[in-house]
């Protein structure tokens, strides 16, 4: 199996990781966190030359994340993140996005490159597929690579799954979108989209 771990943390009031971590179809490559210790607990555990990549909640970033050293005080859970060797990015979700709101993150932390994205919670679910789709094609290559054809046929299933799903969200979201490009488009001297 591949070298990388997928780990999905939102600890806020309305968390996804539920959803997440009861679907089938993501519980094969993700694994879902509602609560910091816990995730933290199972980041820890994994070691080089395993990497991570983290899908996190924004109003979780300033959460007690480890402490510094034995007397040091407690970083966040985004410092943490920064000083981990395993953690490859970091994507992070919110209710809406700007440009803004990435620039602060990034100022916030030592290694700006860690984050790999913001993105909206209303595309959440979109993101998630998309990502779990390309991990599974990359397997699908390295099963190719490494000879190990007899699992192809199990990704490309979790493909077929996700391909499913995303395709039911987005024709769930299609009204919604079309809604905001009508009233985007009867806006007084703005052009049509």
């Amino acid at each position: 199996m591949a070298l990388r771990h997928f780990i999905f943390l939102d600890a806020t009031q309305e968390s996804q990781a539920p959803f997440f971590a009861e679907r089938p179809i993501f519980q094969t490559w993700l694994r879902s966190y509602n609560n910091v210790p816990e995730a933290l607990q199972s980041i820890s555990k994994i070691t080089l030359p395993y990497s991570i990549q983290v899908y996190m909640a924004r109003d979780n970033i300033l959460d007690d994340g480890l402490p510094s050293d034995a007397n040091g005080p407690m970083r966040t859970l985004i410092e943490t993140f920064c000083g981990l060797r395993t953690i490859q990015h970091v994507s992070i979700f919110c209710p809406t996005v700007n440009t803004d709101l990435e620039q602060q993150i990034r100022s916030i932390i030592p290694d700006p490159r860690l984050i790999k994205n913001v993105i909206s919670a209303i595309d959440l679910h979109c993101y998630m597929c998309t990502e779990g789709i390309t991990y599974f094609r990359e397997e699908i290559r390295r099963c190719r690579c490494t000879k190990d054809v007899h699992l192809i046929p199990n990704f490309q299933r979790n493909i077929d799954e996700l391909m499913e799903y995303l395709q039911r969200v987005t024709n769930d979201q299609r009204p919604i979108l079309d809604a905001l490009v009508e009233e985007r488009s009867n806006q007084p001297g703005e052009q049509p989209l």
